[in-house]
């Protein structure tokens, strides 16, 4: 099946030629056959067919292979012109035959060759297509539908027995190019709901009422299920936010087990060290990103398939794989947000209690750094495509992102209030204070949506089971945040608060030193004290003590003084001056610079410019 998909697109059937196709299986057949050591004359045609005794590698199995597909190729390049030429039709009819023929004999020799499981039903498969293209223009309705049953029992099952992401796309693919033939033969055997019952439901149909050689088909397909749980284990799904996924990638879920497990010791490690509880988050969020890249692979290797050729089931295979790949990023991304709140924890017990051993001592910077990687880790969570539609944890994130931003906040406040900067720390409180308000909402908003999903409606963004309960969890996480977050917010604004005051009444800037200033206030001049004066402006004067913690040589900054008004400049002499643009002129003709007041002499007019000038007058 890959072989030929990727021949037809490669070499013509993108754009329905069949000719085109047509001659390069020709001259394919022709190479193949020269490397197998099977050209049949060069001067005089020997037929050497191939046998079971022969073939020895896949290229015997590929002349077989093109020379079914040459035959196709004719038959369908015939079945375009079979409108306007009737006598065409059944030369398309035998060339179908052929291929039919051929098809069938590459089957049976996969099968004497003993060929794996997977190859012989694909060419089973491949075949019993051909046959049903035969009957089906024979228009012997039961006997195709029965042919086309088949292929689409094998294709099924193929896509369901593992391999590769290319191979169940193209799997999938056949099956829809199938589905329309067993719906036509339904339809003219007139079946009951041959013309609205499901094509599975149809084949199922079929399948029940048997035929030859069934048996030995669904053996074979259960051999090959069986074979494909043994080497790649048996299929394992994923259960998040309600929704369980199937996956059939052995890695990917070994590696998931890894992390769940190394989690598992995390949670479970009790009162540790900070530093032994950082080596079992670093160990955990290895694992997780070792099962994040083998996620992510498995989601390129299925858009460059779906890029070759795209089926009914492809956007649900695509769902899937995405679905796994966000909640395999969402587990790597909370263990490291969760690992980032260790450290600030640390940092801010450092800051408390500093340790004169340690020899790079943190900063209150430091927290401020952290809680930005924090919010651009949480930012990346709500961008992820299986997080997109989901509107609840979409709420949750948004609230934790808004309670991330009001705690990096109020450190950088306490920045700001270390360096007595009262009122930019006052402000950055206040700003804290919206960003907790905001994610208040958020918050509230999603358990409202939540009980309107446990109401039985079911209408709510997380009506199933699951999701529900691990949003319930958040929330109340959530809650404590919030309280223990407004507290410590609430207090260090009033400590601030008091503090300015303080400061301000020390400064005789408090409510009594206004309310004195403004009783002594005068519209005489004030002079200042001479000891106010600074020392530039009293050098005059000796003075006996001298502050060298508070100098006062000059003012700073300098006092304004007064500058004299620059008058204005009224542009009247513009009309009174004569600019030389005549002398331009003239210089660019080439005559000589007429001097200031100077006239530019007449220039003489002969009899004919002078009788010119009188008629025009």
């Amino acid at each position: 099946l890959a072989l030929t998909n990727q021949s037809r697109n490669e070499h013509g059937l993108r754009h329905q030629d069949y000719q085109r196709y047509r001659q390069y299986c020709a001259k394919k057949i022709h190479r193949v056959r020269k490397t197998v050591g099977l050209t049949q004359g060069k001067k005089k045609y020997e037929r050497k067919d191939v046998t079971a005794e022969i073939a020895k590698t896949d290229r015997h199995l590929q002349v077989l292979l093109y020379e079914t597909e040459r035959s196709w190729a004719y038959a369908m390049e015939l079945q375009k012109e079979s409108s306007s030429e009737p006598r065409k039709k059944h030369h398309m009819i035998k060339r179908l035959k052929r291929a039919a023929q051929t098809a069938t004999q590459l089957e049976g020799l996969c099968q004497d060759r003993e060929a794996e499981t997977r190859t012989q039903l694909d060419v089973q498969a491949y075949a019993a297509l051909m046959a049903g293209y035969v009957l089906f223009e024979q228009q012997e309705w039961q006997n195709a539908l029965d042919k086309f049953a088949t292929a689409r029992t094998i294709y099924e099952k193929l896509a369901g027995a593992g391999g590769s992401s290319e191979q169940k796309v193209l799997c999938q693919a056949a099956i829809d190019a199938i589905d329309p033939n067993i719906r036509y033969c339904a339809y003219n055997l007139k079946l009951k709901g041959g013309q609205t019952m499901d094509i599975g439901e149809l084949v199922a149909m079929r399948n029940q009422a048997g035929g030859s050689g069934s048996d030995i088909l669904n053996a074979k397909l259960e051999s090959l299920l069986a074979q494909s749980r043994n080497e790649e284990g048996a299929a394992m799904s994923i259960t998040w936010r309600g929704k369980m996924v199937p996956t059939k990638n052995a890695k990917l879920m070994e590696a998931i087990l890894v992390a769940k497990h190394a989690a598992d010791q995390l949670d479970t490690a009790g009162h540790v060290t900070a530093d032994a509880r950082l080596e079992l988050f670093d160990k955990v969020i290895g694992a997780w990103w070792e099962a994040t890249r083998l996620a992510e692979t498995d989601v390129k290797e299925d858009a460059v398939a779906t890029a070759k050729v795209k089926s009914s089931k492809s956007d649900g295979y695509t769902a899937n794989l995405q679905f796994t790949f966000g909640y395999v990023s969402y587990l790597r991304v909370s263990r490291t947000i969760q690992r980032n709140l260790l450290l600030i924890e640390e940092t801010l017990r450092k800051l408390a209690q500093p340790d004169v051993k340690e020899k790079k001592a943190p900063k209150p910077e430091d927290a401020v750094r952290l809680h930005d990687t924090i919010i651009q880790a949480v930012t990346e969570l709500q961008d992820m495509p299986a997080i997109q539609t989901d509107l609840s944890l979409q709420g949750i994130l948004t609230a934790k992102l808004n309670l991330y931003k009001a705690k990096r906040v109020y450190h950088l406040a306490r920045i700001y209030a270390s360096t007595s900067k009262s009122a930019e720390a006052l402000a950055l409180y206040g700003r804290a204070e919206e960003y907790l308000t905001t994610a208040k909402a958020e918050a509230d908003a999603v358990r409202r949506s939540l009980d309107t999903g446990k109401g039985g409606k079911g209408k709510g963004p997380s009506a199933n089971v699951g999701a529900t309960a691990e949003d319930a969890a958040e929330l109340k996480g959530l809650e404590e945040d919030f309280r223990e977050v407004q507290q410590v917010l609430r207090r260090a604004k009033i400590q601030e608060q008091a503090k300015w005051h303080l400061e301000a009444h020390e400064k005789g800037l408090g409510v009594s030193g206004i309310t004195q200033g403004v009783q002594t206030l005068g519209l005489e001049e004030t002079t200042k004290l001479e000891e106010e004066l600074p020392l530039s402006q009293r050098l005059s004067t000796f003075v006996p003590t001298f502050n060298s913690s508070a100098p006062n040589l000059v003012d700073f900054p300098p006092t304004f003084q007064a500058v004299g008004a620059k008058p204005l400049f009224f542009d009247i002499a513009y009309s009174g001056i004569e600019y030389p643009t005549r002398n331009i002129e003239r210089r660019a003709q080439g005559l000589e610079r007429l001097e200031r007041g100077e006239t530019e002499a007449p220039q003489g007019r002969g009899l004919l410019g002078r009788l010119g000038s009188f008629l025009g007058r």
